[in-house]
């Protein structure tokens, strides 16, 4: 029996407006007065996610930073992460100043940048002009490189450096713009659900997972059925698999529906 739902966010959860339609909603609310337990796993961090794990009244940890953090909103804290550690940090920032790439760096709750972000600074963005000093003896949790030329810099300058086989790189299209995400090598939102999945007593067995991403894929191979969002890349819908098909219009609500049908 089917006992948890994880699900993405962008292009899965929210339609492609970035929307959070009614029928999502309400079958949200439905699956979990079922003690249908629905498990968020996202590349977003835990800030971006919150006000959507708010809104739908979860109550069990996410996956964030593409699988970089388990996040416990109860507790306002991390129960778990695998980060990139001080040393490979450094590395990559003096990587990215050498090849004039602004990147930003998730250290404790902050998020420190070498360069001045597009957009206005937040409360919890921080500007450090020598990044790589800045990351000595820091733990890093990711780095993240936004733009498509950056990001083509960023990813050519790590492949051709000893930190290729040491990161994970994580390279997708969300708002208009492409987004490179590193992390520990191995990394990835399958591996952390490993851990969290037994943490909750539950298991890949019992699990549906719903993606549209190649960084979903490994997670919809493990669940009992994993699901591909009418917005998703070709490699994940022809991954997935399932007694049943998504309603295009209200892929999430038909989900759940068929779960509860199911049982």
């Amino acid at each position: 029996m089917i006992k948890a739902l994880i699900l993405d966010i962008d292009d899965t959860l929210l339609n492609a407006q970035g929307q959070l339609t009614q029928a999502t909603e309400a079958a949200i609310a439905e699956a979990q007065a079922n003690d249908l337990q629905v498990i968020l796993a996202t590349a977003r961090g835990y800030r971006s996610t919150a006000p959507i794990y708010r809104q739908l009244c979860l109550s069990t940890p996410a996956v964030c930073h593409a699988g970089a953090m388990v996040y416990d909103f109860a507790q306002e804290k991390p129960i778990k992460t695998w980060p990139l550690g001080p040393v490979i940090g450094r590395e990559l920032a003096k990587l990215a100043a050498e090849h004039n790439v602004r990147i930003s760096a998730y250290v404790d709750h902050e998020v420190w940048f070498n360069q001045m972000p597009e957009q206005p600074l937040r409360k919890d963005w921080v500007v450090k002009s020598d990044l790589a000093q800045a990351l000595a003896g820091k733990s890093v949790l990711e780095m993240v490189v936004v733009g498509e030329a950056a990001v083509n810099t960023m990813e050519q300058a790590i492949l051709a450096s000893q930190l290729a086989s040491q990161v994970a790189m994580g390279r997708w299209q969300e708002q208009g713009k492409t987004w490179l995400f590193i992390a520990q090598a191995g990394i990835d939102k399958a591996r952390a659900l490993d851990w969290l999945l037994p943490h909750l007593g539950l298991s890949w067995q019992g699990a549906a997972a719903c993606g549209d991403g190649t960084a979903d894929l490994g997670m919809l191979q493990r669940a009992r059925w994993g699901l591909a969002s009418p917005l998703s890349d070709p490699l994940v819908k022809k991954a997935a698999h399932a007694p049943f098909t998504l309603d295009p219009e209200e892929p999430i609500a038909s989900l759940v529906q068929e779960i509860l049908k199911r049982r």
